[in-house]
């Protein structure tokens, strides 16, 4: 690569994210998680617009708008006081927002595969040193699952870089929403959550805008159609 300064750029948000995002997991329910999660595209296209100059019209400014609100709706300041776990997650959305950016910069020059190996490589690096801190060796049932862990982010590393770098957005997006779902499942029957109404109701708003941006994204980009003979 001659890429490298950016590859350390992301390797960095993504320790952000990857801490915030295993520290939020056990503070609140998966299925909120989740549904925070949705808030990493609307972060992305703030940033382009602050960090790329990405022009964009009323109507992705309104998507953005009812996106936050439903982040909102979430979080649910108005009870007193904003969980920490969600927090946590929140900022973890941001920095994943910065990685999508960095990708798609980085996507130009440098396979998935190259871009995939740096990640890896660098995160240890930036992780190696608050571990050692708590340092605690594993039992073999925990390094199992480690490991199995390790496998399966490989393989979704592999896939987002994938679908970020040549998949259409508008039809990659709708898939994503599954993860509200499998979060709702997953939580309920693993470890007896019960779905939250506002996780449920808030995650449906920004998903929606999520969506609407996409939509406009690929109609920005959409070919003009040939001029009639």
């Amino acid at each position: 690569t001659k890429q490298l300064p950016m590859h350390v750029v992301r390797a960095a948000l993504q320790a952000v994210a990857m801490l915030g995002w295993f520290y939020g997991l056990t503070l609140i329910p998966m299925a909120t998680v989740a549904a925070l999660a949705f808030t990493t595209p609307l972060f992305a296209t703030l940033l382009a617009i602050l960090l790329l100059g990405e022009r964009v019209g009323w109507r992705r400014w309104s998507a953005l708008v009812v996106g936050f609100l439903g982040t909102l709706v979430i979080l649910r300041p108005d009870a007193g006081i904003v969980d920490p776990g969600a927090l946590y997650v929140l900022v973890s959305a941001l920095a994943w927002g910065g990685v999508l950016i960095v990708v798609k910069v980085l996507g130009r020059r440098d396979s998935s595969l190259t871009i995939t190996l740096y990640a890896g490589f660098f995160l240890v690096l930036f992780t190696l040193v608050p571990a050692l801190f708590v340092w605690s060796w594993p039992s073999a049932r925990a390094f199992g699952l480690l490991v199995l862990i390790g496998l399966v982010a490989t393989g979704i590393q592999l896939c987002v870089t994938e679908a970020v770098k040549v998949g259409e957005t508008s039809a990659v997006l709708p898939m994503d929403f599954t993860k509200l779902l499998w979060g709702a499942l997953i939580g309920f029957f693993l470890f007896g959550e019960i779905p939250d109404a506002a996780a449920i109701v808030g995650g449906t708003l920004v998903f929606g805008a999520v969506l609407y941006v996409a939509y406009r994204e690929a109609r920005r980009k959409a070919p003009l159609p040939p001029a009639p003979a």
